[in-house]
C-alpha cells in the first residue's frame, strides 16, 4: 500500500497546485471584472453636465480601456477555468482510485482502471505543451518551460502508471 499512497501523493500534490491556481485565476479574473466595470462607471460620468468633444473622446478611450480590461478578466477567469477542472480531474479521480483501493478485496481492477482515467487527463495538455515550444524552436526563440512542463507531466505520469501497473502496487 505504500506505492499506492505515493501514486497518490504524486497525482494528488500538483493536482491540488493546479487546482487552487485556478481558485485564484477565478477570484482574480472577477476582481478584474469589477474594477472593469468600475472603470466604465466612470468613464460614463457626466456629472449632470453635457459633455463636449475632448470629453467624448476622453469618455470612449475610457470605455475602451474598461473593455479591455473586461476581456482580459474574462480570459483570466476562462483559464481558471480549464485548470479548476484538469486539477479537479485528476484529484478526483486519482482520490477515487486510492479510497476503494482494499488489499484483503478485489477492487484492483477498479483502481487500475480509475487511475488509467487520472493519467489520461493529465497528459491532456502534454501535445499543445509540446507544439508550443516546437513553434517558439520554429521561429527562432528558446522556450524552456513548456518542455519542462511537459516533461514534468510525463515523469509523474510515468511513476504513477509504474506503481499502480505492476505487482508493486501492495508491497
Amino acid at each position: 500500500m505504500k506505492h499506492a499512497n505515493r501514486t497518490m501523493l504524486l497525482m494528488g500534490i500538483p493536482a491540488i497546485l493546479l487546482l487552487l491556481a485556478g481558485i485564484l485565476l477565478l477570484w482574480g479574473g472577477g476582481a478584474m471584472l469589477d474594477s472593469a466595470e468600475a472603470m466604465a462607471r466612470q468613464a460614463t460620468d457626466t456629472g449632470g453636465q453635457t459633455p463636449g468633444d475632448v470629453e467624448g473622446y476622453a469618455m470612449l478611450a475610457g470605455l475602451a480601456g474598461a473593455g479591455m480590461g473586461g476581456l482580459a478578466g474574462l480570459a483570466a477567469q476562462l483559464f481558471g477555468m480549464l485548470l479548476i477542472l484538469y486539477g479537479g480531474g485528476v484529484l478526483l479521480f486519482s482520490g477515487i482510485a486510492r479510497l476503494i483501493l482494499d488489499p484483503g478485496r478485489n477492487r484492483l481492477p477498479a483502481y487500475r482502471v480509475l487511475m488509467g482515467i487520472a493519467c489520461v487527463i493529465a497528459l491532456l495538455p502534454v501535445p499543445e505543451l509540446l507544439k508550443t515550444f516546437g513553434r517558439a524552436l520554429w521561429e527562432g526563440t528558446i522556450q524552456p518551460l513548456p518542455l519542462a512542463a511537459a516533461a514534468a507531466v510525463c515523469v509523474i505520469v510515468f511513476f504513477s502508471g509504474r506503481n499502480t501497473y505492476t505487482d508493486r502496487i501492495f508491497s
